[in-house]
């Protein structure tokens, strides 16, 4: 019987270092292509925990308008965008053809990063999570 106390407690233990761990942190690196007034969306993995999440974007051929924002507010950030205020939206610049935007997305969130141009760009996008 104290065995399988022992095994018990022990898997507990073991149970609460892999949930206090770092867990899945984001990185997505790629290539994404943006036509003249066209709105590119770029969706990331939801965050398995509260995180800081650095953009960075490098743009050969046009600066670009970057913005970003949560999954459940995209409704909101498209009315913000449309009217040109930031209501909605955790982070955005533009006419920038390279930056970097860190933002905080909380638990189970997906981030999205929405590009856009008025000329074609070839945009490199880098999203990491600390």
């Amino acid at each position: 019987m104290r065995c399988l106390i022992k095994r018990l407690s022990l898997l507990c233990v073991l149970g609460l270092f892999a949930q206090a761990g770092c867990g899945k942190k984001l990185n997505d690196v790629r290539i994404v292509q943006v036509e003249p007034g066209e709105e590119k969306l770029i969706i990331a993995d939801p965050v398995s925990r509260d995180q800081s999440v650095t953009v960075t974007w490098n743009a050969d051929g046009s600066p670009i308008i970057i913005y970003l924002f949560l999954e459940r507010d995209q409704k909101a950030a498209s009315e913000a965008i449309t009217l040109g205020n930031n209501s909605g939206l955790l982070g955005s610049k533009a006419k920038a053809d390279r930056g970097i935007l860190e933002v905080q997305v909380p638990s189970g969130e997906k981030l999205i990063v929405m590009l856009t141009s008025s000329k074609q760009a070839s945009v490199r996008v880098h999203i990491s999570g600390k």
